[in-house]
């Protein structure tokens, strides 16, 4: 027979004190929810969960997030506090603002055809017009508009070969 020792089951489980053990096998395997963090568990373990659980967890009123007590109003600060973006003044949670400074329109971003940095809202203007300038490909020589710089191929003819380019930097 199995020790059931470190177990304490209250009678009121079992329909009949005579087949107790059976009721009580038969209710091991069974799951019940956990009604404040929501964990599945097997009955045999639910009960001093649940009393645990209730003393050192609660529910995000706002979210619906289970967080521990202690971690509540610091998870309300993170999760559900406004602030205001420093650079645009718009008012977001502050879970949102690394994001919001992938889109800030007046965050300090960099022109990819020179080295100069724009209000991420001026920088298709200043991108249009700066990458119409043109640059001279270092392999045909050809002048050569830097926005289509990347994606440029030279054509055989135009190509130039590597010692002539490097002669003609060095001379």
């Amino acid at each position: 027979v199995q020790s059931l020792a470190p177990f304490f089951f209250c009678l009121a489980h079992f329909s009949e004190i005579g087949s107790g053990w059976l009721k009580m096998e038969e209710q091991a395997d069974q799951m019940k929810q956990c009604p404040h963090c929501g964990e599945q568990l097997r009955i045999g373990i639910f009960y001093m969960h649940e009393a645990r659980c209730e003393r050192l967890k609660t529910k995000c009123t706002i979210c619906g997030v289970v967080v521990d007590k202690h971690l509540l109003e610091e998870h309300n600060k993170e999760e559900h506090e406004k602030i205001k973006c420093e650079k645009c003044r718009q008012e977001l949670y502050r879970k949102d603002l690394a994001s919001h400074k992938g889109v800030c329109p007046r965050e300090e971003v960099q022109c990819e055809y020179c080295d100069d940095s724009f209000m991420r809202g001026e920088l298709p203007i200043h991108q249009d017009e700066c990458g119409s300038r043109t640059d001279v490909c270092e392999v045909c020589n050809k002048r050569v508009m830097k926005r289509e710089l990347a994606s440029h191929v030279c054509q055989p003819e135009e190509a130039e070969s590597e010692m002539e380019v490097e002669s003609r930097r060095s001379g």
